[in-house]
């Protein structure tokens, strides 16, 4: 989870243009919005890491999956009018990840925040 959240993070940084066109137009500020939410996902990266946080840091993260859950469906929908876009080469892309990716990123987060078979050992349970 930590080396996807990462990578996803950075990307918010090295290729912004591609993450403005996933915000409506309404909404102002669009790279501020992809500069913090980069931010976000890299902080997220490192406290996924450690064990004193990283069950607080799942759910916070499963709350900020579902909030951007509307910016992934509003690029779907207009994928076909941004050059450049995905969609180019991988038709369905983001619908695919709306359905699809979104929810197993979700799951991935959930079963993660769930203890080893270890940690259940040193519980006795």
């Amino acid at each position: 989870m930590s080396a996807m959240l990462f990578f996803i993070g950075f990307s918010h940084f090295f290729i912004p243009e591609n993450l403005t066109a996933m915000i409506p137009p309404a909404i102002p500020f669009e790279l501020p919005i992809v500069y913090a939410t980069g931010f976000l996902e890299l902080l997220f990266a490192v406290l996924f890491l450690f064990d004193k946080t990283y069950k607080l840091t799942g759910k916070i993260l499963i709350v900020y999956f579902i909030l951007i859950w509307p910016a992934n469906i509003y690029h779907a929908m207009n994928a076909g009018e941004i050059p450049g876009d995905i969609d180019q080469y991988v038709p369905y892309y983001h619908w695919i990840r709306v359905v699809l990716i979104q929810p197993l990123f979700i799951l991935w987060t959930w079963l993660s925040m769930r203890p080893s078979s270890d940690e259940k050992l040193s519980q006795g349970k």
